[in-house]
């Protein structure tokens, strides 16, 4: 979370003794009083790697299907939860479709 009250989601990898940023995704504004969540899409590696993640603001979802596929949650100190899904296959469209199940 940076000092604009957003957040974004870096991809990296491991070394042996250092970490390399692979890709920073663009910035999610963690404050919205319409959207239960939000998601963004970024494609790493020259295209051969992607990560669809996003902030979830209900407490009440309890799951996320990327694609029909659940998704990663992660609890947080915040008042939001970061939901995630990486992938190596091709992509049908740039933005996959999610469904919520509360």
């Amino acid at each position: 979370m940076n000092e604009n009250g957003s957040v974004s989601c870096a991809i990296i990898k491991k070394a042996y003794f250092t970490y390399t940023i692979l890709n920073i995704s663009s910035e999610i504004f963690i404050a919205s009083e319409t959207e239960p969540v939000e998601f963004h899409f970024s494609a790493y590696n020259k295209g051969k790697n992607w990560i669809y993640w996003g902030i979830i603001r209900d407490d009440d979802i309890r799951q996320v299907l990327i694609d029909k596929k659940e998704a990663n949650i992660v609890d947080t100190a915040y008042s939001f939860r970061i939901s995630y899904i990486m992938g190596t296959e091709k992509v049908e469209s740039t933005l996959p479709e999610y469904e919520l199940i509360y």
